[in-house]
């Protein structure tokens, strides 16, 4: 039903509309992959002028496709520049925001802005690459405790779309008492979406904490059954 640019975009249009007008939501978004997925996807980029040191290869960075007003919903601020505006969106601009890490990677004391990246392995010609406009916060991915700045890219969704989205409402409800009308609002756009996984950013990231969590519960019961066999 959303083979073509048009169709995406006009989806896409109604889709944000539909969830900002639910009362309690300050700000709406889509996003290809949200932080705390499950899904630790990264592609390569390139930079154009960045000269690899010897034996390094292109690295790996996070790409999101993004819409509507995704950064203010989950809730990242600006460094330098200015988010994607919404008409760059529909058109797929060849613009781009970056995070920190990615900007401190590549330009460390200098300003990101105005710099060309490409989405790929290789420099290729200057009406295929990206100009950076923006810098933003820089967000966990795979979990609270990741070591490693890995760096993320936020594209245009017409430019970087895919056949799953993430629906990211900034809202001032509770966020559980919002899942219904949520759900009710996406299906007014589609009947026929299948709309999904619909919870918190907080239940997100608890969920990734149980696995640091387990060892030190174990080990605290280990060590009470350890003071029970010294007590009897």
């Amino acid at each position: 039903a959303y083979a073509d640019t048009a169709a995406r975009t006009a989806f896409i249009d109604r889709l944000m509309t539909a969830v900002e007008r639910e009362p309690g939501v300050s700000a709406a978004g889509i996003v290809t992959n949200i932080p705390f997925s499950g899904r630790d996807i990264k592609s390569a980029t390139t930079v154009q002028g960045y000269v690899p040191r010897a034996g390094e290869s292109i690295r790996g960075h996070y790409a999101y496709g993004v819409g509507g007003r995704y950064f203010e919903a989950l809730g990242l601020s600006l460094h330098e520049g200015r988010f994607l505006e919404p008409a760059e969106i529909r058109r797929g601009d060849r613009v781009v925001v970056v995070d920190e890490d990615f900007a401190r990677r590549y330009w460390t004391g200098a300003s990101a802005l105005g710099r060309k990246i490409f989405s790929g392995p290789k420099v290729l010609s200057d009406a295929e690459a990206f100009t950076i406009v923006g810098v933003v916060s820089s967000a966990k991915q795979a979990g609270l405790t990741d070591a490693q700045a890995t760096g993320a890219v936020y594209y245009p969704y017409i430019t970087h779309f895919d056949s799953e989205l993430f629906v990211v409402a900034r809202t001032v409800r509770a966020p559980d008492s919002l899942a219904g009308s949520l759900r009710h609002a996406m299906r007014g756009v589609d009947a026929d979406l299948a709309v999904s996984d619909l919870r918190s950013m907080d239940s997100r990231i608890d969920e990734t904490l149980v696995a640091r969590r387990s060892p030190a519960v174990l080990a605290a019961l280990f060590a009470g059954i350890a003071v029970l066999l010294t007590g009897i």
